[in-house]
């Protein structure tokens, strides 16, 4: 089983993004609590620390020294951050691929590997028969068997981050607050009806 963390810097820096509040808000309790059960049910832990970028310089110095303590403490194998092994290729070889909410997650169901969630992150919700939110959560899901997210599942978060995440920046808002998209001004009235005729016919209120 292959843990991957999310850089600790990035938590502060992207506060907004992540609404963790399993484990006290804390990877690490998350992660010793996953590596306390794993072994129970028989599993070989791994981590990966965080690959080292030109936009992570000094993940090796900070990172390191955090997992390779947590791995001495839990008796799980150590990969550094500037370690040339492949996250990827990490993914292909494991029976089970666990973060707290890293985006490796996401990659995680792309390829086909089981996935287990120790943290709230803005996929999660998708993933509700792989979360681990609590000790007894983890417990439940290992003893059930992780399962293969249907990459299926990943649609409605692909299309919130398609158009919550690039298409409200080519919204603007006038002066005279009216509300234009790609500087063609929007009939708000005529948008709401349109979302509301929508709504009522899955409703099945109108033929």
């Amino acid at each position: 089983a292959v843990f991957y963390p999310t850089t600790e810097t990035e938590f502060p820096v992207f506060s907004d993004f992540y609404t963790t509040s399993t484990f006290q808000a804390s990877q690490q309790n998350a992660f010793k609590a996953f590596a306390k059960i794993a072994k129970e049910f028989g599993y070989d832990i791994v981590v990966r620390a965080h690959p080292q970028t030109p936009d992570f310089e000094n993940v090796e110095l900070n990172e390191d020294t955090i997992w390779r303590k947590l791995c001495h403490e839990s008796g799980a194998e150590f990969i550094s951050a500037s370690s040339r092994i492949n996250s990827y290729d990490l993914v292909n070889k494991s029976d089970l691929c666990v973060t707290y909410c890293s985006s490796i997650g996401i990659e995680t169901v792309l390829l086909g590997k089981p996935l287990l969630i120790l943290g709230e992150s803005d996929y999660s919700e998708y993933m509700p028969e792989n979360q681990g939110f609590t000790n007894e959560g983890i417990k439940n899901v290992l003893e059930r068997g992780v399962p293969i997210v249907p990459i299926s599942s990943l649609f409605p978060w692909a299309y919130w981050q398609l158009k919550g995440g690039i298409a409200l920046q080519l919204f603007k808002i006038d002066p005279g607050w009216k509300l234009r998209y790609e500087d063609k001004k929007v009939d708000e009235t005529f948008l709401w009806f349109q979302i509301l005729k929508n709504v009522v016919r899955k409703l099945r209120i109108l033929d």
